[in-house]
């Protein structure tokens, strides 16, 4: 696997972005607890507010 600089003197471009983009829209969620982050500290987290 070469580098991110070889991939665009290879290819001209950056690859596209696979997942749809939708400017505008909002999903509001209401919780008691909210962990942003799968790190250790956003598990740490998760695992504190649980108990």
């Amino acid at each position: 696997m070469g580098s991110w600089h070889e991939y665009l003197l290879a290819q001209g471009t950056p690859p596209e972005w696979p997942y749809p983009i939708k400017f505008g829209e909002e999903t509001e969620v209401e919780v008691d607890v909210l962990v942003l982050g799968g790190g250790i500290a956003g598990c740490w987290a998760a695992i504190t507010a649980a108990r």
